[in-house]
């Protein structure tokens, strides 16, 4: 009996579409029911061709030169790999501004379960990506919209500080 055919096994580029066709086709179904739900998508992320390090740092100075408190940095793939996981690529930066959490619990007390604000910053394909939750998800749009503006305007201004050391490559 000969011996089955290695060609398949032997190229890594069919089995890495194998294997993220997956990752994607989930990520697209869970965007289309999240839009399906609230008649929006519950993230919405933004390209940077900068290396995510890059990416948290500029964020940070960001938030500091408007005067924002920074919480914390989560480095979610140092905790995995000190847990003997895959070390993912994501950070999630977690601030906020009393004033505006303030203004958000005026309109809903039960909304403290989503503040402080936060973004996430993760490697994607040689750069990263800043995902942001679209508020609407969480609260009123009468209220969200402003908040979604804010997380939009922060991460537009963090990926452009990226830029500044790290020519665009996306």
């Amino acid at each position: 009996m000969p011996a089955p055919c290695q060609c398949r096994a032997a190229s890594p580029r069919k089995r890495v579409g194998y294997r993220e066709r997956p990752k994607a086709q989930a990520r697209a179904r869970t965007e289309k029911a999240s839009f399906r739900r609230y008649g929006h998508r519950m993230y919405d992320r933004l390209p940077v061709g900068a290396p995510p390090k890059a990416v948290v740092a500029a964020l940070r100075d960001v938030l500091r030169e408007r005067g924002i408190t920074e919480y914390a940095v989560v480095n979610h793939g140092h905790d995995m790999a000190a847990a003997g996981r895959p070390a993912y690529p994501a950070w999630t930066v977690i601030f906020g501004s009393p004033a505006a959490g303030a203004q958000l619990l005026a309109y809903d007390l039960a909304a403290a379960v989503d503040i402080p604000l936060r973004l996430a910053v993760i490697g994607r394909d040689g750069g990263s990506e800043i995902v942001l939750r679209d508020m609407r998800s969480l609260i009123h749009a009468d209220v969200a919209d402003g908040f979604t503006a804010v997380l939009q305007g922060l991460a537009q201004a963090a990926r452009d500080r990226a830029y500044v050391n790290f020519p665009r490559t996306c």
